[in-house]
């Protein structure tokens, strides 16, 4: 095994990875120190002391978290310039859950996981503000909500919490369909009722309200309508004053 280590704004940096995938190694930890300095200047910290990237299986592509400051990137070995801009999203995204995840922690979170439902879409409101301000060009997000499509045509009631029978089936990948796209699209929903200014403090303000604690879909939409409640009177004695 080979490792490359490096320092952004005092985090410790490493990336493990068999000799073979050496310089892919190298190419990909360039990436996240990119990726970590965003994530910093936009959010103000970073939660952990550190951040490990493992390279890791060779037969399937996307990857994990596997622990605080830890995550998992699958078939470096394919790595091409081709599909630069895929490689610098799956490790945004897998970085994301080093906030949400496993500093903002899943109150619904599945079995055998630190992530749910709603870390998951948060995670993914996360890389998809990075993958807009860097203008990385993937198709990933078309992807899930096509999947969601495929989803309700099967089951129109489809949620978040279904029976096993829904989620084992083979017609939709639930975990890609719901898990990812459902997600997205109800955080997105969030945004564009709110705006997406005023939904920028709120989306940073739960990282500080729930700091190593535990957050659920009520806690979300009580402090979300909260907030929608004091935008809309905001608006109206703005036209009383009028």
């Amino acid at each position: 095994m080979v490792k490359k280590s490096s320092f952004v704004n005092k985090i410790s940096l490493t990336s493990v990875s068999s000799r073979l995938d050496r310089d892919n190694m190298n190419i990909l930890h360039n990436f996240a120190e990119d990726i970590l300095k965003y994530y910093i200047t936009l959010l103000d910290f970073y939660p952990h002391d550190s951040l490990t990237i493992y390279a890791g299986n060779t037969d399937c592509f996307g990857g994990f978290p596997n622990g605080k400051g830890q995550i998992t990137i699958h078939n470096i070995s394919t790595y091409t310039e081709d599909h630069t801009d895929w490689w610098k999203w799956i490790i945004a995204h897998e970085i994301g859950h080093m906030y949400w995840g496993y500093y903002v922690l899943d109150g619904n979170k599945k079995p055998n996981s630190e992530l749910g439902w709603l870390t998951i879409g948060l995670g993914l409101f996360l890389d998809r503000k990075y993958s807009i301000d860097n203008c990385i060009q993937h198709t990933e997000y078309a992807e899930m909500f096509e999947e969601y499509d495929k989803a309700i045509e099967y089951h129109p009631n489809i949620d978040f919490n279904m029976d096993s029978k829904y989620t084992n089936t083979r017609i939709f990948d639930y975990n890609y369909a719901i898990n990812h796209g459902k997600a997205l699209k109800y955080i997105l929903e969030k945004e564009k009722s709110l705006t997406a200014n005023k939904f920028w403090k709120f989306y940073k303000s739960l990282l500080s309200i729930f700091a190593n604690k535990n957050i659920t879909q009520t806690d979300f939409e009580l402090l979300f309508n909260k907030r929608l409640m004091n935008d809309n009177q905001f608006h109206l004695l703005n036209k009383k004053i009028k």
